[in-house]
């Protein structure tokens, strides 16, 4: 491999699977030997070390790698790569896969039963891929994957990326799935587009858009937030991966370095009682000592 040239003493790509650092410069000569090698093994090490978000250049190598292969664990990494780039214009392509027949190495005989088909297996990871995609088109595919037996809970993942009260219902039978990671996946999703319907209400009845933050943006909070404390809450303009939500009690001394930032994932689980308030647009603030929210031209 050509990676010296680029700067990496290294000739074995698995150096790139676990590697934090960002390597830009050694993507386009990884993705070059993905068709060319023909060793599973190597090509599988080759793919995981190209699955770094935003790669898009690899997508279409990917896509075609995964129509030419039978390998079922081979496809499952390709899906996974996908998955992790998150290329949200391949949705068609990721529909005809998943419609598609595919033809995958069977399982010997003897192998132990309750292990997921080969066939099923190779689609699990193309529906995550699928739902982070985002696109509307979507929905309808994962929906009916819900009701496959040993994909549901794959379909699930990929319908988590749609915030749409409107599955409950699909959803709700996998409350009561053989498997428990389906069944908490499922009531966790559920929980959380109930929120949906209860942010909704209020930005509804304030005749405002609502913003709601995604559960991985982050929120700045102080002690006594977690503690279930009462709060004032305030919604400024920040960065994409913040919610721009600043909580706090009257603990805060008004020390900004002593706040401290956590995924608003939490927030939903720990003070569900803000929840309605949390989709208010920049601008607006809370108090929940009054129970009380109103929209400041200041912070604007």
């Amino acid at each position: 491999m050509e990676l010296k040239a680029v700067g990496y003493e290294v000739d074995d790509p698995s150096y790139f699977v676990e590697r934090a650092k960002p390597y830009k410069d050694a993507l386009p000569i990884l993705l070059k030997y993905i068709p060319l090698v023909e060793e599973t093994f190597e090509k599988d090490v080759l793919i995981r070390a190209s699955s770094v978000k935003g790669n898009y250049q690899a997508v279409p190598v990917l896509l075609d790698e995964y129509k030419k292969s039978s390998n079922e664990s081979l496809m499952w990494t390709i899906g996974n790569a996908l998955w992790l780039i998150g290329d949200q214009t391949i949705v068609g392509q990721l529909i005809e896969l998943l419609e598609s027949n595919i033809k995958v190495d069977q399982l010997p005989d003897n192998m132990p039963e309750g292990l997921q088909s080969p066939e099923k297996a190779a689609k699990e990871t193309l529906l995550w891929a699928l739902g982070k995609t985002r696109d509307p088109k979507a929905i309808p595919v994962l929906k009916k994957y819900l009701q496959v037996e040993g994909l549901e809970g794959h379909a699930l993942e990929g319908l988590k990326y749609f915030k749409d009260p409107d599955l409950i219902p699909f959803v709700t039978p996998l409350l009561t799935h053989q498997k428990s990671w389906v069944r908490k996946n499922a009531e966790r999703f559920i929980k959380s587009l109930k929120r949906q319907i209860n942010m909704h209400e209020l930005c509804k009845k304030l005749n405002v858009a609502c913003q709601m933050p995604s559960d991985e943006t982050l929120v700045a909070v102080s002690e006594g937030v977690f503690e279930g404390d009462l709060v004032q809450g305030v919604r400024y303009k920040m960065e994409a991966h913040m919610s721009g939500w600043i909580i706090t009690s009257d603990r805060y001394n008004g020390d900004v370095s002593t706040l401290r930032t956590e995924h608003m994932k939490h927030i939903f689980e720990h003070r569900p009682d803000l929840v309605k308030y949390l989709c208010l647009p920049i601008g607006w603030r809370f108090d929940t000592s009054r129970d009380d929210f109103w929209f400041d031209q200041e912070i604007i």
